[in-house]
């Protein structure tokens, strides 16, 4: 029996719960946690202390009534309660308590549980999920709480105004129900990749309630919390339309160029040329009167005057476009190219060509234009193909050296990247490879817009 109360005595000295012991409302005994909780260095400040004295007044009713209980014989369960400690402070602590009987005496065995560390952090939690939901509330991006079905577990206000929708009609939606009809699949590969935790970032289209069409900046996130995923909705429309004004405007200012280019060299060809020619005439009627020499240089500038405007008239808009069409003005341009740069140029045209919109035309004649002179000034490459032909509705051109190709850190000249724009324009698709062997530039035009 000794061996017992000994462990007993032990057991209760060393658990981490306060545990006293009290009788007729006096505190007979009290383990080293009951003195930490109430902060008491020495036992004896406890023993034979009144147990309404470690009770805050808010809660010293509930505890008489628990104490009435627990003196009728029945066990009290855990609650929460208010003691002061012995230097005044306020303490929140659980307490259950149970009815002892020992040599006809009643006891009331008291267990009590610190809650200071567990309020704070509960307080710590609670300060951050009011943190995060300021966050979330206010945030300028959209945000959506996705369950592991796919539905809206949460929406913030910003995604409202964004769709138009309340958050009740949002509540009740799922992924995908705010995608137009044509990018649903893609919304759905997205899901896809956030089901398998995988966190996605691209560009996409949401459709507001009224029909609005807005691109927005879509990054996700797997599993903040098991079965819960996030996606954040940045709003990039008014960013698109700036893009699609810059490059509105550049294929504007590339098209006056054209148009800048058709006008010079019809008034070179027609007006200047056409003096020279005169000038010419009147030069060879002079040399039969005399001065044979002098008129004989004079023939020979206005000769080399002749072919440079003709050849820069040519250059600026090659009138065969207008009048043979773009197989013939590649012809004349390949060869000529060739006889000024000393590159062998392949060109093979199938024959089922034909007319082209005058604005296709145009613009694959100034592709090979620029792809040839970037394969004189920069591939070092001694040859060059050029190749047109019609596949599946579309106009294949392909332009090609066998140079040593682009570094991996030069950037795209301004020739190049107004290439870009021009077929963009068109609904076209540009592709360039390029390595050791050499680099082939390939564009797919649509013959029927």
């Amino acid at each position: 029996m000794r061996e017992a109360e000994e462990r007993y005595r032990r057991l209760v000295e060393l658990s981490p719960e306060g545990i006293c012991v009290s009788v007729d409302g006096r505190i007979v005994f009290a383990n080293s946690a009951m003195m930490q909780t109430l902060g008491a260095h020495d036992v004896n400040e406890l023993i034979g202390r009144s147990y309404r004295e470690a009770i805050h007044p808010d809660s010293l009713p509930l505890v008489e009534e628990r104490i009435a209980q627990v003196l009728g014989g029945k066990p009290a369960q855990w609650v929460e309660e208010k003691w002061l400690r012995l230097d005044g402070s306020t303490v929140e602590v659980e307490t259950a308590a149970v009815p002892i009987t020992r040599n006809g005496a009643l006891f009331v065995q008291l267990f009590v549980r610190d809650l200071t560390a567990r309020k704070q952090a509960e307080a710590a939690l609670q300060e951050q999920r009011q943190r995060l939901q300021a966050l979330f509330d206010n945030s300028i991006d959209g945000i959506i709480l996705l369950d592991a079905a796919g539905n809206y577990a949460d929406v913030n206000p910003a995604l409202t105004r964004l769709v138009g929708y309340s958050r009740e009609e949002l509540l009740r939606m799922r992924v995908g129900d705010i995608t137009p009809l044509d990018k649903k699949e893609a919304i759905r590969e997205v899901w896809g990749h956030l089901v398998a935790g995988e966190p996605t970032h691209g560009v996409y289209p949401v459709e507001a309630k009224n029909g609005v069409k807005h691109f927005v900046e879509l990054q996700t996130l797997a599993n903040v919390r098991p079965g819960l995923h996030y996606a954040i909705l940045h709003d990039i429309t008014e960013q698109k339309s700036a893009e699609e004004s810059l490059r509105n405007l550049s294929l504007g200012l590339l098209r006056s160029q054209d148009e800048e280019r058709r006008r010079i060299s019809r008034q070179l060809h027609e007006t200047t040329g056409q003096s020279l020619a005169a000038l010419r005439m009147n030069l060879a009627r002079l040399r039969e009167s005399g001065t044979p020499q002098l008129i004989d240089d004079s023939l020979a500038l206005v000769e080399q005057s002749i072919k440079e405007i003709r050849t820069l008239s040519y250059l600026l808009h090659p009138p065969l476009i207008d009048d043979l069409g773009l197989v013939s003005a590649l012809e004349w341009y390949a060869s000529g190219f060739e006889q000024r740069s000393g590159i062998a140029v392949t060109f093979d045209a199938a024959a089922d060509i034909g007319r082209l919109p005058p604005e296709t035309e145009t613009t694959v004649f100034r592709m090979v234009q620029e792809a040839l002179t970037n394969i004189h000034r920069h591939s070092g490459s001694s040859v060059a193909t050029i190749r047109l032909q019609r596949v599946d509705g579309n106009l294949l051109v392909e332009v090609g050296d066998h140079g040593h190709g682009f570094a991996d850190n030069v950037a795209p000249g301004v020739g190049l990247a107004g290439m870009y724009e021009r077929i963009r324009d068109l609904g076209g698709e540009i592709d360039m490879q390029s390595g050791e062997q050499g680099t082939t530039l390939t564009v797919r035009l649509p013959l029927a817009r």
